[in-house]
Formats: structure tokens, C-alpha cells, sequence
């Protein structure tokens, strides 16, 4: 998807660096009078796909779970395999969580 507004940045000679948004269907005039609303609109436009970070948090839970039964398997501490037993269901029961709220 094309997104509607661009931030736009150039250096100017003894000033700071001056951004404008813009939007491409528009007068440089209209621009420049619509900035309070363009920038609300570029926000928006670039936040982060939460179903895309839902599922990066998944995967790290995935890594961590992998690392847990990984220690269950090598350790012979009864101590600390059921300490890790325990932290492999949380971590388990936190990852079905977030793939049942996405509808996986």
C-alpha cells in the first residue's frame, strides 16, 4: 500500500535541517498550511503492523522455549528441571495466548 504522506527533508546553508510533510496531490502552498494535519496523518500512516509484532514476539517466545527444553533435557538437578519445567508452561501458555488472540 502507497502511503498518502512523506516527510521530506533538506539541509539548508546555517540552519537546521527543515522536514516538511507532504502530501503528493497537493500545492506546495497547501502543503505548507496543512502540516499540523499531515503529520498526524504520517504517524498513522507509519505505525507499526501490530498483527507484524505480535508475531516477532512470538517467535522469540518460540527461541526461548526451544532453549528450555533444551535445558530440561540436560540437566540431572531435579531442583532445576522443575524450575524450568515451569517456566517452559508460562512461556508455552503466553505464546498460545497471543496465537489464539491473532485467530492461529
Amino acid at each position: 500500500m502507497n502511503k498518502l504522506v512523506q516527510k521530506v527533508k533538506w539541509p539548508l546553508s546555517g540552519l537546521t535541517n527543515m522536514e516538511m510533510y507532504m502530501y503528493g496531490n497537493a500545492s506546495v502552498e497547501a502543503n505548507k498550511e496543512m502540516q499540523e494535519p499531515l503529520a498526524k496523518l504520517y504517524k498513522y500512516e507509519n505505525q507499526p503492523n501490530m498483527r507484524e509484532v505480535i508475531r516477532e514476539s512470538v517467535d522469540k517466545l518460540d527461541n526461548k522455549i526451544k532453549r528450555c527444553e533444551a535445558e530440561i533435557v540436560n540437566t540431572k538437578d531435579v531442583n532445576y528441571e522443575a524450575r524450568m519445567m515451569a517456566r517452559l508452561d508460562a512461556l508455552t501458555e503466553v505464546r498460545n495466548d497471543l496465537l489464539e488472540k491473532m485467530g492461529e
